[in-house]
């Protein structure tokens, strides 16, 4: 018998209501195909019992009435499907039993295979737990044994042989049959409920996973709001350099910079004023490059207005001694900075224009176009901050001047991230000498179309590919 034990966990709610879900549709089916084709097997009872078909006809007639019935009260009262197509299975089981009773030897074999099609269909068709094949196939045994011995007309040797015996297993094979049946349903069931809960486990930390994005998303996009109010607004950049004189591209990788820009301009007591424009490059991008943009920034305003420094390299030497100090390097070994480029245009007393510009870099360069020859300054190769200033205590930054009375002047500022985004048919970085190329080819273009060519150019050079890095370049005419 262990090969027909099913060990079920304790089956719940839940589970019940599955195996019911399953079994239904071809439960009720089964019980229609009991209603309409019980009775027209009758034909077969014309055949192998013609002095008494018509009275099996009737019994035909009462086992399709009473399992309609049973449909009917199902749909009223929902009772179990399995409960349910066990009526009309018990009912044929015992007609069929009954009818030995009135056959004669020759056509037992034929009866035999109309039984033995009904337990194959009903093993087909079935699926519920091993007692209620259990039962009806005690039951009906019990009745075509006692039909069948109380029949003058059949020898239960001749009997056996001419499908008895094969009648008996197949009554077997039936338990068999709708046991595996059933236990493999079980087991999809199962594993339908496992994957659903596994699912709903799923979108209920999908949910907090999205509800925690969106939040910490409100955030940055709350940050960069604050980031972009330190930058220079566009009306004081037009008012101190002039609105057609100059572009700034700026692009973040993410919602939150680690590039950003500078504006300050300070008027000479006797007379001029000197206009700085810095374009700094941080450690990292997102919120740590914008958390160093804004110490930078602070940093930058406070060396140029509140300690009145105007020699730019003092400035960047100022700068780094204040990154060093705020970031406290020294004692925490931390390597966070900033790359950057910072320039000076100096506008003598009763001159409408600039007269000379003073450039220092740490590692980040300038370009200029004169006479429509590029030339560039190297930055200084030194970052500000950073754990390498452990080894001095002070560093010094080159102060190249450059003096404007040549004809008109284009500058560029830029971080490295426009020529270092990967694309082209070959996957590679855009690059320095690519860059300088396209300055030179359109720096006579309105101060607006550069920025336009910049920004298709390089949307063109990544294609589909995500930009890497944030972008950042100023461009001015002076």
């Amino acid at each position: 018998m262990k090969l027909f034990n099913y060990l079920v966990p304790a089956i719940g709610d839940p589970l019940t209501l599955e195996i019911e879900k399953v079994s239904i549709r071809y439960h009720v089916i089964g019980c229609w195909i009991a209603v309409i084709f019980d009775p027209f097997f009758g034909i077969t009872d014309y055949f192998n019992i013609p002095d008494a078909w018509q009275q099996v006809f009737l019994l035909r007639l009462g086992v399709s009435a009473i399992t309609l019935s049973a449909i009917f009260l199902y749909q009223k009262y929902a009772f179990s499907s399995a409960f349910l197509v066990s009526i009309p299975l018990l009912l044929i089981s015992l007609q069929n039993a009954y009818t030995f009773a009135l056959i004669d030897q020759a056509n037992f074999m034929g009866h035999s295979l109309n039984y033995i099609a009904l337990l194959i269909g009903a093993g087909m068709f079935i699926l519920w737990r091993w007692y209620y094949s259990v039962v009806i196939v005690v039951v009906s045994g019990l009745a075509t044994i006692v039909f069948t011995t109380g029949n003058p007309n059949l020898v239960l040797k001749d009997a056996l042989v001419q499908g008895g015996l094969l009648l008996i297993m197949t009554a077997l094979f039936m338990i068999f049959l709708i046991q595996i049946r059933y236990r493999s349903t079980i087991r999809i069931i199962l594993a339908k409920m496992a994957l659903e809960q596994a699912n709903q486990t799923l979108d209920a930390q999908k949910q907090v996973i999205e509800s925690k994005n969106r939040n910490i998303t409100d955030s940055i996009r709350y940050a960069s709001r604050i980031q972009q109010a330190i930058l220079p607004l566009p009306e004081k950049l037009a008012s101190t350099l002039g609105k057609d004189n100059f572009f700034i591209y700026y692009q973040p990788k993410d919602i939150v910079s680690g590039d950003f820009y500078f504006l300050e301009e300070v008027h000479q007591p006797a007379g001029g004023r000197t206009v700085f424009v810095v374009a700094a490059d941080c450690t990292g991008h997102g919120v740590p490059g914008a958390l160093m943009s804004m110490i930078g920034s602070q940093l930058l305003h406070e060396a140029i207005v509140k300690n009145q420094v105007h020699d730019t390299g003092q400035i960047l030497q100022s700068l780094n001694e204040g990154v060093l100090r705020v970031l406290k390097q020294r004692e925490t070994q931390t390597n966070d900075g900033m790359d950057i480029a910072i320039i000076g245009l100096t506008q003598a007393p009763d001159e409408a224009d600039f007269s000379q510009l003073t450039y220092s870099g740490a590692k980040n360069g300038l370009i200029y176009c004169q006479n429509e020859l590029v030339n560039e300054i190297r930055g200084d190769r030194k970052s500000i901050g950073g754990q390498e200033t452990k080894l001095q205590n002070t560093k010094i930054f080159t102060v190249h001047t450059l003096a404007l009375d040549n004809g008109p002047t284009t500058c560029y500022l830029f971080s490295d991230g426009y020529r270092d985004q990967m694309g082209g048919e070959s996957n590679r970085k855009f690059g320095s000498k690519q860059l300088r190329e396209l300055l030179q080819q359109i720096h006579l273009l309105p101060m607006a179309e550069q920025k336009s060519v910049l920004q298709k150019t390089i949307n063109d050079w990544l294609g589909p590919r995500n930009q890497i890095d944030d972008i950042l370049v100023i461009g001015l005419r002076v």
